[in-house]
């Protein structure tokens, strides 16, 4: 799904969710800085999904973990900012920029997904999904619901994983 453009890149975001993975493997207080998520995200999963070629297309991206990009409820501090190729989005991003509403946040995961153990609601067909962003404190992390709201849980419990990317347009081949 193509979130926005600016001057010549595009945000993606999956669809889908795609798999279904903890924040961080620890139960402790965490950040989008030090969670396992970003590293898989920026490691594992980015050098499988993607060919050396479609590599080249992703930008590294400023990914601003402010306070200003979570959850508006609380004052939470969201760490560091991260140089991502492959990021989450924060609360605001999918809250009050880019999915404006709720039916614009349900996420159904894949196949994929489901055989590793997301949860799918069983009346609608849809999944939680991470955002980067703390909740109420930096042990908890907001994520969507299955019906498109805000939601929070410890990091440990699984939810499904919709990555975002920011590509550049004047790779050559657009």
């Amino acid at each position: 799904r193509v979130l926005t453009k600016r001057e010549n890149t595009l945000l993606l975001l999956t669809e889908y969710g795609i798999d279904e993975k903890s924040y961080h493997e620890n139960d402790s207080d965490i950040t989008w800085e030090n969670c396992t998520l970003r590293r898989w995200l920026n490691g594992e999963f980015l050098n499988e999904a993607f060919s050396d070629f479609e590599k080249k297309l992703i930008r590294t991206t400023n990914v601003d973990n402010s306070r200003r990009e979570g959850d508006s409820g609380y004052d939470t501090n969201g760490g560091n900012n991260t140089e991502d190729r492959v990021f989450l989005l924060s609360y605001r991003e999918a809250f009050w920029i880019y999915l404006r509403n709720d039916n614009s946040r349900i996420c159904f995961p894949t196949k994929y997904a489901e055989s590793q153990g997301a949860y799918v609601n069983k009346k609608t067909g849809s999944t939680y999904w991470w955002l980067r962003s703390p909740a109420s404190d930096q042990h908890s992390v907001t994520r969507v619901d299955t019906d498109g709201s805000r939601d929070e849980f410890v990091g440990v419990a699984p939810a499904c994983i919709r990555p975002a990317l920011w590509i550049n347009l004047e790779s050559g081949i657009f």
